[in-house]
């Protein structure tokens, strides 16, 4: 099977959302932006949903890439 090079780009963008994703949760920012009053406080969220994309994104292809790949046997 022929490596298609965008969804190659997608998953490494997709990995960089999953780092962005570690980054919101184990940094802090999410407990220190918790009023909708601060000026980070929606982006910081909406960075932390988009994130999200990235792990069920990162799943998807990887899942297309191994279902055709000549590795792969069901059983």
């Amino acid at each position: 099977m022929q490596r298609d090079n965008n969804l190659d780009a997608f998953r490494m963008l997709s990995m960089l959302m999953i780092i962005g994703l570690h980054f919101f949760n184990y940094s802090g920012c999410l407990e220190t932006y918790y009023t909708p009053t601060q000026m980070n406080y929606w982006p910081t969220w909406i960075g932390e949903a988009v994130s999200y994309l990235g792990v069920n994104s990162f799943v998807l292809i990887t899942g297309y890439f191994m279902i055709n790949s000549s590795n792969y046997s069901a059983h």
